[in-house]
């Protein structure tokens, strides 16, 4: 059995698994995925101590984590002489079938005189049967199959990939691959070896393999690849073929599986791709998503961290399972089967491969998908719906790694097609709403090379770009501005030490980018923007990756802006530009993280920053940056002397030198608010800093950098900090309601 070793003991046989006997009026059958609801035990307070004296593994197991140690204890004393009233129960889910249990969320014990819990212990034990156990019918989840590589396994690939190309049923709303219309400027070509190496392998360029289905593998790279093609080893990989000891682990496991799939090419990226030209490598990225598109299947080393690991080694149970234990399931005629509770350590359903920002665009370009999981491998095609077609062990209904809602591309280019495009379709703006989902997920990922950012995801904006319409500007689609401009940070990073892109564009800084409410999908804001654009510009690295990195950009807008001054109390609008013609705070210190959102951990808890500032005797702007995990934390913010300012003198009569004297001044940061739009009871817009032109202007507009987004919706008195009275807070939604009221229209340039 492909499990570490199994416990099974007199009182875990009297631990029946019985659906009949859940709790609450929230078990009923629905569409929605792992339902949870209450399951009793007949089992007693009194029982679960008797096991644990006879030392029942399951139990002793349980205690072994300190809280169910010490609540036992607890629970035993104060209900001494009444243990029979505390029943154990666990709380499940389940999926789409009510017997089909997934997982145990936590055990724990149940009042059965006043119905209700008592204690409750977070445990996660998943939940699988044996194929030939009569509880096979109602639990789906199998034994992890430990030979992913053997022959019976992708010969099972190799009949549903024959099947899905021929259309058979269920594949008939599968798209195919167009074979002929592309192909990769180069490939590996597999043959059988007549040498002790299992395959010969050689590079051969696409007049050698015309009109030839072909595999593409998507791994992680792990570092630099010694093994890559570049100027100097591509003749002879050519000419005599590439050695088989030269080939990484995880290659050599995809030529193999290529070859029992009963194809002849396999694309791969550091193989098929002169690595140190840099002109044929900007074309071949920019052909990336024809290559996966195209790609009779992509094969998808997810279990692998690096090119060496390699990916169809024996799975080693004891690696991903930590304890695993055998009980009673009563099936829905009545009969009694067996289930085994599985704890599975540390461990999650995340691959590493998940973790890498390249490979989301890879999965999401393809028409058909082997995944060689830790658990399990899985073979998806577009007709999979929410679960893949085949799987060799574990969870039938395992999640894509990326949202189905998105894959496959090729069918949402499809049914946008048909909805029309963008000049009023509300099909258009789902997907917008589609691109900002899977940016999310996609800036949740790692990039090895940080500038490849804008480039890593060019692929999807490929391939979407005609259901949407409009130019694309590093990251941002023409039509979904002024609101493309709303995203957000949500766990902000030291400031990029390399260029990636305009300010007012995501690519410029790293971390999870989220849209939130102001969401451009939404209508009612669409109805309200106030942000006119008037022009963007951008300057591409390579002229043929249109959706790739840019050199600069820059971003003309008609708004109104207002100018403001962040303090140690806060951000303030002075005296002219607010309703009393005195300074007013419109951020708190105590709501900074509530209504502001920094694009970079330079401009993270700002008010406290000045306050440190401002508190020590001797410290200046230069002591702050080298104390700083960011040097630039506060140099950079702008680039002119009159960053800071002493509030007693005004600064443009401050010279460099005078600018850090270590005198105790108070100083505060200048910035400005551009209200992009209004949306649940306030204004949403960007926080800017002004750059200064120096010498020759080189333009005729305001120039500014975005540093963060505001956004001044309405909380309810919930939200509202304790120091602060109900007046206090209704005085400042106020003033965050009305504080443009007093600001006039500008033309300015953001970079």
């Amino acid at each position: 059995m492909s499990v570490v070793e199994v416990h099974t003991c007199a009182h875990c046989a009297k631990l029946v698994i019985d659906m009949s006997q859940s709790r609450g009026d929230d078990f009923v059958p629905t569409a929605e995925p792992t339902p949870q609801v209450t399951l009793l035990f007949n089992q007693t307070l009194r029982d679960v101590q008797q096991a644990q004296i006879e030392g029942c593994t399951f139990f002793e197991h349980l205690l072994s984590f300190m809280l169910w140690s010490y609540e036992l204890d607890t629970i035993s004393a104060e209900w001494k002489g009444r243990e029979d009233e505390l029943l154990l129960y666990a709380k499940v889910t389940w999926d789409t079938n009510k017997w089909d249990l997934v997982v145990f969320r936590g055990i724990g014990f149940w009042n059965a005189h006043e119905g209700e819990e008592v204690c409750w212990w977070n445990t996660k034990f998943d939940v699988y049967s044996t194929k030939d156990d009569i509880a096979s019918t109602s639990i789906l989840t199998r034994p992890i199959n430990t030979c992913p590589g053997s022959q019976q396994n992708l010969d099972r690939m190799r009949e549903y990939l024959a099947a899905c190309s021929r259309g058979d049923e269920p594949h008939r709303s599968c798209q195919k691959p167009n074979i002929g219309s592309f192909m990769p400027s180069h490939l590996l070509m597999i043959e059988e070896s007549t040498t002790d190496s299992p395959f010969h392998v050689n590079l051969v360029p696409n007049t050698s393999a015309c009109a030839a289905p072909y595999a593409a593998l998507s791994y992680c790279w792990g570092g630099d690849q010694p093994h890559k093609t570049i100027k100097r080893n591509r003749v002879e990989r050519t000419s005599s073929g590439v050695p088989w000891d030269h080939i990484p682990k995880t290659i050599q496991d995809a030529v193999t599986v290529t070859a029992r799939l009963g194809l002849t090419y396999l694309w791969v990226d550091s193989f098929c791709i002169v690595q140190d030209d840099e002109q044929s490598k900007a074309r071949e990225i920019a052909l990336m998503p024809q290559v996966y598109k195209q790609a009779d299947v992509t094969i998808v080393a997810s279990r692998s961290t690096n090119a060496t690991e390699g990916f169809l080694s024996d799975i080693h149970p004891d690696e991903v399972t930590s304890f695993t234990c055998k009980l009673p399931f009563r099936c829905p005629d009545g009969r009694l089967g067996s289930i085994y509770l599985v704890e599975s350590g540390e461990r999650t359903d995340v691959e590493p491969i998940d973790d890498r920002g390249w490979t989301l665009q890879e999965s999401y370009l393809s028409s058909r998908l082997i995944k060689f999981g830790s658990r399990q491998s899985t073979m998806i095609c577009q007709c999979s719906g929410k679960r893949p077609r085949i799987v060799d062990g574990w969870k039938e209904n395992q999640m894509h790694q990326h949202d189905p809602s998105i894959s496959f591309l090729s069918q949402q280019q499809s049914r946008s097609n048909e909805i029309g495009k963008i000049g009023g379709a509300e099909g258009n703006f789902d997907t917008l709403a589609l691109w900002e989902k899977c940016l999310s997920m996609y800036t949740r990922r790692n990039l090895t090379v940080p500038t490849d950012r804008c480039l890593a995801i060019s692929g999807i904006a490929d391939q979407i770009a005609s259901c949407i319409g409009g130019k694309y500007f590093a990251g941002i689609w023409e039509r979904s501005l002024p609101f493309g401009l709303l995203w957000g940070v949500s766990d902000a990073q030291p400031h990029p030490s390399a260029y990636q892109g305009p300010s007012w564009s995501w690519t410029s800084v790293n971390g999870c980018i989220e849209h939130g409410e102001s969401a451009i999908y939404h209508k009612d804001v669409r109805q309200k923007g106030l942000l006119k654009v008037l022009d963007v510009d951008i300057e591409l690295c390579e002229p043929l990756a249109r959706f790739g990195a840019v050199k600069h950009g820059h971003l003309r807008v008609r708004g109104r802006l207002l100018k403001a001054r962040w303090t140690q109390a806060g951000l303030l609008l002075t005296g002219p530009h607010t309703e009393s013609g005195h300074d007013e705070v419109v951020i708190s210190s105590e709501c900074e993280l509530l209504y502001f959102n920094p694009d970079t951990t330079r401009m993270k808890f700002v008010s406290t920053m000045i306050q440190e500032l401002n508190e020590s005797e001797f410290a200046t702007i230069s002591d702050l940056e080298s104390e700083s995990s960011d040097r630039s934390l506060w140099a950079s913010v702008t680039h002119t002397r009159s960053r800071f300012h002493d509030e007693n003198r005004d600064s443009r009569d401050l010279g460099p030198e005078e600018y850090h004297d270590k005198t105790k001044v108070s100083k505060y940061l200048d910035v400005y608010l551009l209200e992009v739009c209004w949306h649940s009871g306030g204004p949403i817009g960007l926080v800017l800093v002004e750059i200064a032109n120096e010498g020759t202007p080189v333009s005729n507009y305001r120039r500014f950098k975005r540093v963060g987004l505001f956004d001044f919706v309405r909380y309810d008195e919930s939200q509202k900090p304790r120091r602060m009275s109900s007046d206090e807070w209704q005085k400042l939604m106020h003033r965050q309601q009305h504080c443009f009221d007093w600001a006039e229209l500008a033309d300015i340039q953001v970079e």
